[in-house]
């Protein structure tokens, strides 16, 4: 796995979630949350609070990366749509 790719770093993010890996998931959430440009950050959040209202089933959490998302949205932030990665 190239280790410059924010992208892929969620999708380990989401499989170490699946396998119940907490602290590998999280490890890999922190490596792609400093890889990730700042405009794909709100994009990324919203993944994160449906991983952990979802896989994790951590509601708390989930609320506040939602609301990480919205602060992190600027009028230029490409459109957040349910459903996509």
């Amino acid at each position: 796995m190239p280790p410059g790719d924010g992208l892929l770093w969620l999708e380990l993010e989401e499989v170490w979630a699946w396998l119940g890996r907490r602290d590998s998931m999280e490890q890999a959430w922190e490596q792609a949350l400093t890889l990730l440009p700042d405009a794909q950050l709100p994009r990324a959040w919203c993944r994160g609070g449906r991983q952990l209202r979802s896989v994790v089933c951590h509601p708390e959490a989930s609320f506040a990366a939602y609301g990480t998302a919205e602060s992190l949205l600027t009028p230029q932030s490409p459109a957040v749509r349910p459903g996509l990665s």
